[in-house]
C-alpha cells in the first residue's frame, strides 16, 4: 500500500514538473514574440529597404562580442568596430530607435570603450538612461557615466539633477548607484549642491547607504575643503558602527578629514592632474578635527584589539561557529587585515604630538 502511495507522489510530481515546464516555455515564447513585435514597430517595418534594418542597427551586445573575438587582424576588428560605431550613432539620431534600443546601444558603446575605442559620442545618452524610472537602465547610465565619463566632460554638469532626485529614492540600491557616481566623478560645483544630502545619509538605517555615503564624503571633501568640517560629526557617529564595511569608509574619511590632500588612495598621475579642487586645505580645521576625533582613540583600540584576538583564536583552533559572520572578511587567515591598516593610518595621525 506504501508503495502505491510513493508511486502516485511520484507520478503526481512528475505531472507538476511537465506542467511548470510548459508555462515557462509559454511564457519565454510570448516574451520573445513580444520583443520581435516591439523591434518590428521601432524600425517602421522598414527591413526590406535595408536603411533601417534591425539587423544591422541593433545588434545584440553578445553577437557583436562574438564577431570582434572572431576577428582574424585587428584590421578586421576596427572594421567591425567603426561599422557598428557608424550604426549606433544612426540609431542615436533616430527616435524610432533610440528609446527602445539606448539600453542595449549603450551597453556595446561600454564593451567598445574597453577595447580602446573612442566612444564619447555616447554620453548624452548615458545621462538620459539615468533619468529613467526602471533600474535595469538607471544602473546601466550610471554605469556608462563612470566609464565613459570624467569630470572635466562637458555633460557631468547635467547629471546632477538627476543624481539629486535618486538620493531621495526609498530603493537603497537607487541611493547607492547616485551616491557610487558622485564618489567618482563628482565636480566641485556637484559636491557643493551635494553635499547636505551625503551628510544625512551618512545617518541611514541601511548600513549599505552609510558606507556608500562615507566613501562619497571622501570625495566631496577632496573637492571642496571648506565643506570637511560639515562632516565631523556624521564621521565621528559612524566610527561607532559595527558593520566592518562602514567602520572601514568610515576610518577613510576621518584619515581625509584628518591628513588633508594626501594620497588616501594612491591616485595614478593622471588621476591626481584630472582633479580639479576647489578652495584651499584648512590646516587649522584639521587640527580641530584631530583634537575631536581623538576621543575615538579608545573605541578605535578596542575594535583593534578584538581583530587580533580573532586572528589569535583562529591560529589556536579555538575558533566557534559564532565568528562565521567575521570569516567573510578574511584574507589568508588574517581578520579583517584592510580594517586595520586603515586603523592604524588613523591613529597615526590621531596620536601626532600627544604625548
Amino acid at each position: 500500500m506504501s508503495g502505491s502511495n510513493a508511486t502516485d507522489g511520484t507520478n503526481a510530481k512528475n505531472v507538476l514538473a511537465k506542467k511548470a515546464t510548459e508555462k515557462v516555455k509559454e511564457f519565454i515564447s510570448t516574451a520573445q514574440a513580444k520583443r520581435e513585435q516591439m523591434e518590428r514597430t521601432a524600425t517602421g517595418n522598414n527591413n526590406s529597404s535595408g536603411k533601417h534594418s534591425l539587423a544591422y542597427k541593433c545588434v545584440r551586445l553578445r553577437d557583436l562580442v562574438r564577431a570582434v573575438r572572431n576577428a582574424k587582424t585587428h584590421a578586421e576588428e576596427r572594421s567591425i568596430v567603426a561599422k557598428e560605431s557608424a550604426a549606433i550613432r544612426d540609431a542615436f539620431a533616430d527616435a524610432r530607435l533610440s528609446g527602445p534600443f539606448r539600453h542595449r546601444n549603450v551597453a556595446k558603446l561600454l564593451f567598445m570603450h574597453m577595447l580602446g575605442y573612442p566612444t564619447h559620442f555616447g554620453q548624452m545618452e548615458c545621462v538620459q538612461l539615468t533619468a529613467m524610472p526602471d533600474f535595469a537602465n538607471k544602473r546601466l547610465g550610471y554605469l556608462g557615466l563612470m566609464v565613459l565619463m570624467d569630470e572635466r566632460s562637458e555633460v557631468t554638469m547635467l547629471t546632477t539633477n538627476s543624481v539629486k532626485s535618486d538620493l531621495l529614492s526609498k530603493n537603497v540600491y537607487v541611493i547607492g548607484l547616485g551616491l557610487c557616481a558622485l564618489g567618482n566623478i563628482c565636480t566641485s560645483e556637484m559636491a557643493r549642491d551635494v553635499n547636505e544630502e551625503v551628510r544625512r545619509l551618512m545617518v541611514s538605517k541601511s548600513s549599505y547607504v552609510r558606507k556608500k555615503a562615507a566613501l562619497c564624503a571622501i570625495r566631496v571633501v577632496k573637492k571642496v575643503p571648506e565643506l570637511a568640517e560639515s562632516f565631523l560629526e556624521p564621521c565621528e557617529r559612524l566610527l561607532n558602527d559595527r558593520h566592518h564595511g562602514v567602520l572601514l569608509a568610515a576610518v577613510t574619511l576621518a584619515y581625509r578629514l584628518c591628513e588633508g590632500p594626501s594620497d588616501v588612495f594612491e591616485d595614478t598621475e593622471d588621476v591626481r592632474k584630472a582633479d580639479v579642487i576647489d578652495g584651499e586645505f584648512d590646516e587649522d580645521a584639521a587640527d580641530r578635527a584631530i583634537v575631536r576625533l581623538r576621543k575615538k582613540v579608545g573605541s578605535l583600540c578596542k575594535v583593534l584589539k578584538s581583530l587580533n584576538s580573532q586572528q589569535t583564536k583562529k591560529k589556536s583552533g579555538s575558533s566557534n561557529n559564532g565568528n562565521n559572520q567575521q570569516n567573510e572578511h578574511d584574507v589568508g587567515g588574517h581578520s579583517d587585515p584592510f580594517l586595520q591598516v586603515h586603523i592604524l593610518k588613523l591613529l597615526k595621525v590621531l596620536g601626532r604630538g600627544d604625548s
